[in-house]
């Protein structure tokens, strides 16, 4: 039986794998992830992570590489997904150049968004950021925006195109609680609320700390010895049954659910 491993699930998850966050969940272990993982080395077939690496300070993250690699069986697979800084910065000069051709008032909306994309996460104070504060006063171009950050956006405005699966974030798919999670969910939640730099994004895990391009990406994981590196689309991989249980495509259509991606795997030696 093939033992899949998901690390900061968030909302995207199955019941079938080990599922992993800070707080517990329905079929969510509640894990810190900066401190290692609680597992078994080479235990697992599979690891899988989207948009938590950048979340962790560069030793830190390497930490979190190493841990999955020992926790990988020989052959395992491991899928890293982040937000691509190269295609963030070549999307930013692409716009500084459509201004330069036509300084029109929807060319300088999509310039300042890709300005926030590109720093809004590493620099802000308050939680949520000038990000949060242009999407609460609609002041952007909702086409460019929503092929920028996918499902975040469109379920505010679209019908979900169901996938056949019982991935979590489907509608209608609920997976039982157990008494114990909530419990220790609801202590987990009071405890930050009582930390005085609860909201505060520099000290809760939510700004970036670090950025990767395909380069950087696979430096980082030829590093701890993984082997096949390379980087694919959000609806390719080698991880076992992929096309049944993909965790990267969007509920809205045939594209990633995460936009600004970049996903990368490699082989356990």
């Amino acid at each position: 039986m093939i033992k899949y491993l998901n690390l900061g699930c968030g909302d995207c998850y199955f019941d079938h794998w080990m599922n992993c966050d800070f707080l517990p969940k329905p079929c969510v272990k509640a894990i810190n992830l900066s401190k290692g993982l609680p597992f078994e080395n080479d235990s697992f077939d599979v690891s899988y992570s989207s948009h938590i690496l950048e979340h962790f300070d560069p030793k830190v993250g390497e930490r979190f590489i190493a841990e999955q690699k020992r926790v990988l069986k020989v052959g395992g697979v491991i899928r890293v997904v982040v937000p691509d800084l190269e295609l963030i910065c070549r999307r930013y000069i692409s716009e500084i150049d459509e201004i330069e051709n036509n300084s029109s008032e929807k060319n300088f909306r999509n310039l300042k968004w890709m300005k926030l994309e590109l720093l809004d996460q590493m620099t802000r104070s308050v939680s949520g950021g000038q990000m949060r504060e242009t999407l609460n006063s609609h002041d952007f171009n909702f086409d460019f925006v929503s092929n920028r950050i996918g499902d975040v956006i469109l379920r505010s405005k679209s019908p979900p195109v169901v996938l056949t699966s019982n991935r979590s974030d489907v509608p209608g798919v609920r997976f039982k609680d157990s008494f114990y999670n909530k419990i220790y969910r609801r202590w987990l939640k009071t405890l930050m609320k009582l930390n005085p730099k609860s909201k505060d994004p520099r000290s809760t895990g939510e700004v970036h700390r670090w950025m990767f391009d395909r380069f950087s990406l696979k430096e980082l994981l030829k590093k701890f010895g993984f082997r096949d590196i390379r980087a694919c689309r959000f609806n390719e991989s080698k991880i076992p049954d992929w096309d049944k249980q993909n965790l990267d495509i969007s509920l809205y259509g045939d594209f990633p659910r995460k936009p600004d991606s970049l996903f990368m795997e490699g082989i356990k030696n």
